[in-house]
């Protein structure tokens, strides 16, 4: 549901950017959380791309446990 209204947003303001970052806590090794961390992100971006977002408008970040919230 969030992201359908996010996807309806970036649809009526086609100029608008968007920075997805992918996260994720300190369980298992640095590089499995990076790896998981962009492909969580990845995910995101591909959902909007499904409902009509081009994908040129996001820059696709993976912050593994570097950066928690």
């Amino acid at each position: 549901p969030v992201l359908n209204s996010v996807a309806l947003v970036l649809n009526k303001f086609r100029q608008t950017t968007v920075d997805v970052f992918g996260h994720t806590d300190s369980s298992g090794g640095d590089e499995h959380n990076f790896d998981l961390s962009q492909r969580r992100a990845l995910a995101v971006a591909n959902y909007l791309s499904g409902q009509g977002v081009d994908t040129r408008r996001f820059a696709v970040t993976g912050f593994g446990e570097t950066r928690p919230i």
